[in-house]
């Protein structure tokens, strides 16, 4: 081995069929995707890893199964790693844009869609995001420990995919903090 390509080459399987990679080339092609992944995650931001939008999941599935073919040797090593890294640099310039356009934002993240208002469960969107009433019961169970839909203010659908609720005054003034929901 006379320069560091040749090295990396042989340490890391470069060129070798994934079927033949040893368990030291697979043991340190993990090492190097992990020390990469700790500098996409930089890259990235902390945003990212709370997958608060589509966006967010979108990049979460796309890098495990990118980076896991780099790692297995399905997919050749060093451009797996740098479409990874474009993966990333989208993910990071879609927020920026979304961040700086609501329009934009909306059509990329989605809205938040009301499914209560003022105890009064709105049908229409139930429908229309196929919650019945055993689902939006068990979502004010989990999110705001509220077992009837009469004691919500307002109940959202998030982009995120999950349920928030806002109780309403009455409840809100028997102890309950309007802030509880996740």
């Amino acid at each position: 081995m006379t320069t560091a390509a040749d090295f990396a080459q042989a340490v890391l399987g470069l060129g070798v069929d994934g079927r033949d990679l040893t368990l030291a080339h697979v043991l340190a092609r993990s090492t190097v995707v992990f020390l990469y992944l700790l500098v996409l995650l930089r890259v990235a931001k902390r945003r990212f890893l709370s997958q608060r939008d589509p966006l967010d999941v979108l990049l979460s599935l796309l890098l495990a199964a990118m980076i896991s073919r780099a790692i297995n040797g399905s997919a050749s090593f060093v451009p797996t790693l740098g479409g990874a890294l474009l993966l990333v640099l989208l993910h990071r310039a879609l927020t920026r844009i979304a961040y700086l356009s609501p329009s934009i934002a909306r059509w990329l993240k989605g809205a938040p869609v009301e499914l209560i208002r003022d105890g009064i469960p709105i049908e229409r969107a139930l429908d229309r995001h196929a919650m019945t009433g055993e689902d939006l019961e068990e979502d004010l169970r989990l999110a705001g420990g509220v077992a009837d839909p009469a004691e919500v203010r307002s109940a959202r659908f998030e982009r995120n995919g999950r349920v928030s609720v806002e109780r309403s005054a009455h409840e809100a003034w028997r102890g309950a903090s309007p802030y509880s929901a996740k």
